[in-house]
């Protein structure tokens, strides 16, 4: 089960591919490695040596390595796969648009995967966008995180969000996206694709809710009611959202990391409506706008509340940084 960590040298990715072809073919199943380790093509095309037994892998590749993701055709029983993009960005469909359309085919093959992650990779819904409207793709858990200046942007790529929507098994999705505030259609059609999702446990939408308001969490809360986590940032998000999220009898955990404007009664009303399902529930708000602050005493009170009604925590920050306590 090799990981690897920070092994860099002229002949590592040489040196690497010899290891794994020297091995007993089709008896690696687990392979990972963490920073860089000079994976480039010659590694990834020895993957194929164990491509009838590898299940979870997991690269963090460097730019020599980038064309190397569309030769490991071969690798079809992977159950787990987890790319980082060390050198970021790469736009597969505009410099390397063979790499990207050797990806498709071989992920299209790999109807065993079940967990993907993409990180840092601009150009991830390209790559997964046909994947997942795939017969016989059916994933539990897909990640696409990024650094901010390697989203995609969440304008351009709705086929993409309309994919998503065709995973009905996921149970965990984190989906970072660079939003358009003047571009409703696009936010609008996400959340559409996403309330398809019916057995979601864990959602985060990080920046790819900037600018959802209470409309789009209204869906949501109405339709993915096994929710146990949900993140997600906002913009003036009021106590609406608050009653159709109180329809969730199994969230654990909440939280608001755009701007919005709950009131004491809406919070207090919200965690009056909890059931033994709720037990536990951590209620985060970090962008509590300034016109609508509560003051010390109304936080004790929510907070004193849900320790008592659910042995739940309750955390509030003004914007821009300003201690809640101060208001």
């Amino acid at each position: 089960m090799p990981t690897l960590c920070n092994r860099v040298g002229d002949d590592s990715d040489r040196q690497l591919a010899r290891f794994l072809n020297r091995m007993p073919k089709n008896t690696l199943q687990y392979f990972e490695n963490i920073g860089e380790c000079g994976v480039g093509t010659e590694t990834c095309q020895a993957l194929n040596t164990h491509g009838a037994s590898l299940k979870f892998l997991a690269l963090a590749i460097p730019d020599k390595g980038i064309e190397g993701l569309g030769m490991m055709q071969d690798c079809t029983v992977i159950e787990t796969l987890k790319l980082t993009d060390t050198q970021a960005p790469h736009d597969l469909k505009e410099m390397q648009k063979d790499t990207l359309d050797a990806m498709v085919e071989w992920l299209k093959q790999c109807t065993k995967l079940r967990e993907v992650t993409l990180i840092d990779f601009i150009s991830a819904p390209d790559i997964l966008a046909p994947v997942l409207s795939e017969e016989g793709i059916d994933l539990e858990d897909l990640q696409i995180g990024a650094k901010d200046d390697c989203m995609y942007a969440l304008r351009e790529h709705q086929e993409f969000h309309a994919a998503i929507g065709l995973q009905t098994r996921l149970q965990s999705l984190l989906l970072k996206a660079d939003p358009d505030p003047l571009e409703p259609v696009a936010r609008n059609q996400l959340c559409e694709s996403l309330c398809e999702l019916r057995d979601l446990r864990y959602l985060q939408l990080t920046r790819s809710s900037d600018y959802f308001q209470d409309d789009q969490l209204q869906l949501l809360g109405e339709n993915l009611l096994n929710l146990e986590e949900l993140l997600v940032s906002g913009w003036l998000l009021s106590d609406r959202t608050l009653t159709t999220l109180s329809n969730l009898g199994n969230l654990k955990s909440v939280s608001f990391t755009g701007l919005s404007v709950f009131t004491a009664d809406g919070l207090l009303d919200f965690i009056d409506k909890l059931g033994p399902g709720n037990r536990g529930l951590a209620i985060s708000i970090d962008m509590a706008s300034l016109d609508a602050a509560l003051s010390s005493e109304e936080q004790d009170l929510i907070r004193d509340t849900l320790a008592t009604k659910v042995q739940g925590r309750f955390e509030y920050q003004l914007v821009r940084g300003k201690p809640a306590s101060s208001s």
